[in-house]
C-alpha cells in the first residue's frame, strides 16, 4: 500500500506511468475488491498509471481452480498470466504441476487463470540478472507482468510524443486487441486441468504498430499544442523622408556653427 502510495505522489515528478507487482498470494475471482488496495488502483489508473500484476503461480493438479491472486483481482490492474515462448523441455513446479512438453504459446502449467484474466506474456525460464551477480533462469507470473510493464511504457512514450492521448485502460484494450489468441486446451502437455478459454498473448511490436496506425489515421485524441510564440516585431526603421529631414537639420547646424565662427573672426580684426 505504501508503495503504490508513493508512486501515486511521485508520478508527476519521476514521470512514472506504469508499474509493476510481482507478488502476492490466494485465488480469487477477477473483481474482487481489497478495501486498501483498490481505491489506489483507481486512482492510479484515473491518473494514468498503468499497473500491472502477476496472476499467480498456485495452479496445480490439485487445485486447478480459476481464480488469480488476490492482488490481481482488481478491475483497475491487468492480471498477467505466463506462457513458454519456445520448446525448453518438461519441467516440474514445486506446487505438483508438471509440463510434460513444452513450447512456444503453451500456457505454463503453474500459471493461475480464470476468466478474468487480462493478458498472457512470457514467463518460463527467463533469463534475469542474479541479485548476487551474473545471471540466472526465473519462471513465474512474476517473470511475465513486467513485460507488460515494459510495454506499457512504450505505447505511452509512443503516444506522448506523438500528443495522443493514451489512459490505463487505453493501453491494455491496445493490446488486447493486438495480442495473439491463445487457447488453453489445444496443445498443453501438463498434469493440470486445462480451462478451455482462450487468452490473449501479449504482442508489443504489433501494439506499436497500431498505435502509430491510429495516430496517422487520427483516430485518437490530441492533447492541444500551445500556438507557437509570436516572432518579436522587427526594429522600426526611419523612413527615407524622415532620414532626409535629419540630414538637413544637421546641415544647417554646421552651417550656423560656421557663420558664427565667420563673425567672431571679423569682430577680432577689426579690435
Amino acid at each position: 500500500v505504501a508503495s503504490l502510495q508513493w508512486v501515486l505522489d511521485h508520478r508527476q515528478l519521476y514521470n512514472i506511468v506504469a508499474g509493476n507487482l510481482s507478488f502476492g498470494a490466494g485465488n480469487v475471482a477477477k473483481g474482487s475488491e481489497h478495501e486498501q488496495l483498490d481505491p489506489l488502483y483507481r486512482a492510479l489508473a484515473e491518473a494514468g498509471v498503468f499497473i500491472s500484476v502477476a496472476a499467480g503461480n498456485s495452479y496445480s493438479a490439485d487445485s486447478s481452480n480459476d481464480g488469480l491472486n488476490f492482488l490481481a483481482a482488481s478491475n483497475s490492474v491487468a492480471a498477467v498470466g505466463a506462457v513458454w515462448d519456445s520448446d525448453a523441455g518438461p519441467a516440474s513446479w514445486g506446487t505438483g504441476a508438471r509440463d510434460f512438453g513444452t513450447a512456444a504459446d503453451r500456457i505454463a502449467s503453474f500459471s493461475q487463470r480464470s476468466a478474468g484474466l487480462d493478458l498472457l506474456a512470457p514467463g518460463a525460464d527467463i533469463l534475469n540478472l542474479n541479485r548476487l551477480g551474473g545471471l540466472t533462469v526465473k519462471s513465474g507470473t512474476s517473470m511475465a507482468a513486467p513485460f507488460v510493464a515494459g510495454t506499457a511504457v512504450l505505447l505511452r512514450e509512443a503516444a506522448d510524443a506523438s500528443g495522443a492521448l493514451l489512459t490505463a485502460s487505453d493501453i491494455l484494450d491496445l493490446m488486447q486487441e493486438t495480442a495473439a489468441v491463445i487457447y488453453d486446451g489445444d496443445d498443453e502437455h501438463d498434469n493440470i486441468t486445462n480451462s478451455n478459454r482462450s487468452y490473449h498473448r501479449i504482442d508489443a511490436l504489433s501494439a506499436l504498430g497500431s498505435l502509430i496506425a491510429k495516430d496517422r489515421a487520427s483516430d485518437l485524441h490530441h492533447i492541444p499544442r500551445p500556438a507557437p510564440p509570436a516572432e518579436p516585431a522587427p526594429t522600426m526603421i526611419e523612413s527615407e523622408s524622415t532620414a532626409d529631414r535629419r540630414i538637413s537639420e544637421a546641415i544647417d547646424l554646421l552651417l550656423e556653427s560656421g557663420s558664427r565662427a565667420a563673425d567672431a573672426e571679423q569682430f577680432a580684426l577689426s579690435v
